[in-house]
């Protein structure tokens, strides 16, 4: 009981104190105290109890870090353990630490008006508490100060890895030492290095000297540049581990020593990202006995426990084509090229069991036999780490902390190496290690690598490290701003290298302009910028529009959030700031274009600048018109809304879905009118005739040329929706059966006074000020389980019939359906006031159209129509 009244209150305490601290990772423990520790020239810094080489080297660097920051001119140089000094900051440890998997890195942080201290067990678990202290750093009209507090901090998991890969584009030792110190500064403790692949193999062999000589394009790191690397990283607490990557993405490797492969050579280098087929032959003993003295030798030169042998992507198209080795399998009774495989992994762990290793190996490597002591690296995500933990192996997470897909920090910071309501036991959950973020090389280079690490980093890092309660996501963006600019402080370049690739598109022009829209777009996500591999090759220019681009682009998250609480909130104040966005970037365009003529490179971006300045402007007018806007309105911006969302420079807009929203909440409305007489049900709908009608009409670019009518009108008790379609394909395959879509169908509707996004959509953002009704029928539709309560409200579906009376040019011309819907009041849990005007969204249930329905992948024409009349109707793409 008290274990858990102590997590409550720590949860409490960070829910209510969280962005007053800006600490990236959180710690597990911290109570504020009254006062502050104020800084002068005076401070010092002592050691007591044990101490260590690592631990002076740290706690002098963080001295002159301090003071860089204070400018106090401190007197203290060097920390060493000197008796005649007494520190106002004591660091006190038992002992110095091992730089291995498993080691002590907690720390207790005491604040105090007159002093500071840190107790930890290991120099390691001191480090992290420097870093914490000089995070704490603050400052007032009276000057530099810490405020008064207690931490006791450890971290959640013992893996908290950055994998940076420097075989497609080579990282230079100058990148990989300002990345180690951005890594000590938010607590991760391992580098991976991913030395080889098809593009080349990175590191000098003095054993095989063809691979560094032949097979590197002159980029490689020497030996003593490993172990400088490796020194350094000690220094800093961080493990230092390689892959070398086999039996697949083995080009590197064959081009320096092609008779180790599984087809008849030469091989060259690939210039182009992908997977491809060249792979080693794990049939004959000269590949054996080529990896053994190899990674003999690469073992000697990295100290750490383990060895990264890679072994994903094989798809073996090589070993399938090579007669012997189809003859080796029958042989040895191999059923499939997967187990041919776990055969070359299993003759890995003895070679390297040999030289003292423990090998980590990608999903793939995972068979029958393996020995317990492998470590499986997860690209593949929860299913394959439960399934490795399950039985008994070790395991660490990369899939969702791919930070080279250009993912915003919010997806990688609730992604989780035990994610809520997983199913493993405690005696199972000890496998799970951690994990590591993955820097894979294939778009950046020594000019742009730390801003597509950093500082998105940072909050994987913390998802690693902090309790798993720390996860609310507005708080976490509150505090990487800030972290931001401290991982800038010891070095990264992800904010300066900015501004240099700016200034090199503009040409000796003003940046300010590129700058605006810059601030307003992101690289395409995933590997939608460099389709099939082969847009960019290996020698492409990185200097470009997309690469000064940045994921979680700051004025599109600042302009969205305040729409989403303009929207949720709509008596905030803060609609001016919004207008002043709209304002900037409507006169935005006319200030860039002297900026693209003067500089050809920037041409591929002037559609872009010119619809988001379009599209603000129109956004702009619709909001601050004092007339009720209409539907038609809407319809003449759905092309404009479409052209926004088109790349240019390899880049998307972030703003346009908020600033649809906005136009939506002021065109997609219609009037209810109030009714003192209740609505009869049972007529033919002819008491609708006088009312006011909403419709939509599908776009210029679509086929058919239906048309859909809706009407609202309420009193009291009731809320009564009339609703018909024009000109639509009646009959409609469902699962093998065709049926009218009245039958065994639901309406979601979202009567919603901001007409902003679906019920279940708003619902997830947070905003959603009326419950989304949908099918009584929730047996089969796997969109209710996911949204729960919100779509499964009763919506009575009163009268429906299909009608042929009218003219009509589509794929059945003639024919439409009418339907009639009622719901109380007393369902939604309010009740409008009087003349209001109310926002509505229409969606069609129990035809596979949910709310994913843009990506519907229906095979019936009718299907496809109807898609698309509800996503027009709805104001989708």
């Amino acid at each position: 009981m008290r274990t858990l009244l102590t997590l409550l209150c720590s949860f409490f305490f960070y829910c209510s104190v969280g962005q007053s601290l800006n600490i990236m990772p959180y710690p597990q423990s911290v109570e504020l105290k009254k006062g502050k520790f104020e800084l002068d020239a005076g401070f010092t810094l002592s050691l007591e109890g044990a101490t260590s080489e690592r631990l002076e080297f740290g706690a002098s660097r963080w001295l002159r870090r301090l003071d860089e920051r204070t400018g106090l001119f401190f007197q203290q140089e060097f920390i060493t353990p000197d008796p005649k000094i007494n520190g106002a900051l004591k660091i006190t440890i038992q002992r110095k630490g091992e730089v291995i998997l498993g080691e002590k890195e907690s720390y207790r942080l005491s604040i105090h008006p007159g002093s500071i201290k840190i107790y930890a067990e290991t120099d390691l678990g001191a480090l992290h508490g420097l870093e914490t202290l000089i995070q704490l750093l603050q400052a007032d009209h009276n000057g530099y100060f810490f405020p008064c507090l207690e931490i006791k901090d450890q971290p959640r998991f013992p893996w908290r890895g950055l994998m940076i890969d420097v075989a497609r584009h080579f990282q230079p030792v100058e990148v990989i030492k300002r990345n180690l110190n951005a890594m000590a500064a938010v607590k991760m403790n391992v580098l991976h290095l991913h030395l080889s692949d098809d593009q080349g193999f990175r590191v000098e062999s003095k054993v095989y000297p063809k691979l560094h000589e032949d097979a590197s394009d002159g980029l490689y790191f020497t030996q003593v540049q490993i172990q400088e690397i490796i020194h350094y990283a000690d220094r800093l607490g961080i493990r230092v581990y390689p892959e070398f990557d086999v039996p697949g993405h083995a080009t590197a490797i064959l081009t320096a020593y092609p008779a180790l492969g599984s087809a008849p050579g030469p091989y060259q280098l690939q210039k182009n990202a992908g997977i491809f087929d060249p792979t080693l032959n794990p049939t004959i003993e000269e590949t054996y006995i080529f990896l053994d003295r190899l990674f003999t030798e690469m073992a000697g030169l990295f100290p750490d426990e383990y060895f990264h042998i890679g072994g994903d992507e094989n798809e073996g198209l090589h070993w399938s084509q090579n007669d012997s080795i189809q003859m080796f399998m029958k042989k040895h009774g191999f059923r499939d090229q997967h187990e041919l495989q776990g055969y070359f992994t299993g003759r890995m762990l003895e070679s390297l069991g040999a030289a003292g290793k423990k090998i980590v190996g990608w999903d793939e490597i995972l068979h029958p036999g393996l020995p317990k002591e492998a470590v499986i690296h997860s690209w593949r995500g929860w299913e394959y780490m439960s399934k490795a933990a399950k039985e008994g192996y070790s395991t660490i997470l990369s899939k969702g902390f791919y930070i080279d897909l250009m993912k915003p920090a919010a997806a990688h910071y609730l992604n989780d190496p035990l994610p809520p309501g997983h199913d493993l036991p405690s005696t199972e959950t000890q496998y799970i290690l951690g994990g590591e973020a993955t820097m894979w090389s294939e778009l950046v280079t020594p000019l742009t690598i730390d801003s597509r690490i950093w500082p998105r980093t940072a909050a994987i890092a913390e998802r690693l490290w902090s309790p798993a309660q720390v996860n609310d996501v507005a708080d976490m963006y509150a505090r990487l701003g800030h972290v931001s600019l401290r991982l800038e402080e010891v070095g990264s370049m992800h904010i300066r290298n900015q501004a240099v690739i700016m200034r090199n598109l503009a040409a000796g022009q003003s940046t300010v302009a590129l700058k605006n829209l810059l601030d307003v777009v992101e690289p395409m996500k995933g590997y939608t910028r460099n389709p099939g591999g082969t847009m960019y090759t290996m020698y492409s220019p990185y200097t470009l529009f997309a690469d000064a681009a940045t994921a979680d682009a700051p004025a599109a998250r600042e302009f969205n959030a305040l729409v989403e609480k303009y929207l949720s909130r709509p008596g905030l104040t803060n609609r001016e700031e919004i207008i002043t966005y709209l304002e900037l970037w409507k006169e935005n365009h006319e200030k860039l274009l002297p900026v693209i003529h003067a500089s050809p490179i920037l041409k591929e971006v002037e559609n872009l600048s010119y619809h988001l300045s379009m599209l603000a402007g129109h956004t702009l007018n619709i909001l601050t018109s004092p007339s009720v806007n209409t539907l038609k309105q809407y319809e003449q911006t759905a092309e404009l809304l479409h052209k926004a969302r088109e790349q240019g420079g390899r880049t998307e807009l972030q703003v346009v879905t908020s600033m649809e929203r906005i136009i939506k909440s002021h065109t997609n409305k219609i009037e209810a009118p109030y009714i003192q007489g209740k609505i009869k049900i049972d007529g033919d709908l002819s008491e609708w005739q006088n009312s006011s009608w909403g419709y939509f009409m599908p776009g210029k670019s679509e086929p058919h040329k239906d048309t859909c009518f809706y009407a609202l009108q309420w009193d009291e008790e009731n809320l009564y929706l009339a609703f018909r379609m024009q000109n639509t394909e009646i009959a409609v395959e469902n699962a093998g059966k065709t049926h009218t879509p009245i039958e065994n169908m639901g309406l979601n509707l979202l009567i919603d006074r901001t007409a902003g996004m679906l019920g279940g959509q708003q619902k997830e953002a947070g905003s959603n000020p009326v419950e989304s009704l949908g099918s009584t029928d929730t047996r089969d539709n796997p969109k209710n389980k996911k949204h729960g309560k919100a779509l499964t409200q009763h919506f009575l579906v009163t009268r429906a019939k299909v009608v042929n009376d009218f003219d009509g040019h589509g794929s059945n011309p003639g024919k439409a359906y009418h339907m009639e819907c009622i719901l109380k009041w007393t369902d939604l849990g309010k009740v409008p006031k009087r003349h209001e005007l109310l926002g509505l969204h229409l969606q069609l249930d129990e035809l596979g159209i949910y709310l994913d329905y843009p990506h519907y992948k229906g095979e019936s024409p009718a299907d496809q129509q109807l898609v698309t009349a509800i996503s027009e109707l709805v104001g989708l793409d």
